[in-house]
């Protein structure tokens, strides 16, 4: 069985929690944060040291579970650093989602439930396509962005790296969302 750790004990663990539980193939070996915690909203996970200990852990894969809502560069500051590290991500898609077969997704990056990808999408690493997103044909998600619940990203759109679109927002056709965008909730664009 593959171990895996996760990185960030904050509320969108749960969200991932709820995702990276349906893969019966891994073992959370636990949580790295920069800050303990005692508990990690009701799960039986343990924090296991923080994120520059990374290395002294026995796993397979690891998986950034800190959203993007606040702050691209706290994420884009770990990624770096657990690339310079060599450590391999892990990327999830919810069994309640409906996918294309014909889509590209980079790693460490998570589709959440009831999303829904069509035909020729792009996704890059680490990002987050969060509950209920729908992602049209031929758009393209780029590193490190957080598409959030109930988004809609239309035909043709180029979301550029670090970007957030906000729950319910919805991106029109051919659209281009400039690198480290930040999309308020319910914006038509």
């Amino acid at each position: 069985m593959a171990k895996l750790i996760l990185i960030g004990g904050g509320t969108h663990l749960n969200s991932c929690l709820e995702i990276i539980s349906e893969n019966k193939s891994l073992k959370i070996i636990g949580i790295l944060d920069k800050i303990k915690k005692d508990y990690f909203y009701n799960t039986k996970l343990k924090f296991i040291g923080k994120d520059k200990d990374i290395l002294k852990f026995n796993f397979n894969h690891a998986f950034i579970s800190i959203g993007l809502i606040n702050n691209y560069k706290t994420r884009l500051k770990l990624i770096k650093f657990m690339n310079d590290k060599k450590i391999k991500f892990k990327s999830f898609i919810a069994k309640k989602s409906i996918i294309s077969n014909n889509f590209i997704m980079g790693n460490g990056s998570i589709i959440m439930k009831q999303v829904v990808i069509n035909r020729n999408v792009q996704i890059g690493d680490h990002t987050i396509i969060n509950t209920g997103a729908i992602i049209e044909h031929d758009v393209k998600i780029g590193n490190n962005c957080h598409i959030s619940t109930g988004a809609i990203i239309n035909g043709g759109t180029i979301v550029e790296d670090n970007s957030f679109i906000g729950s319910g927002a919805i991106i029109a056709n051919n659209r281009r969302i400039t690198k480290n965008s930040f999309i308020k909730a319910g914006t038509v664009f």
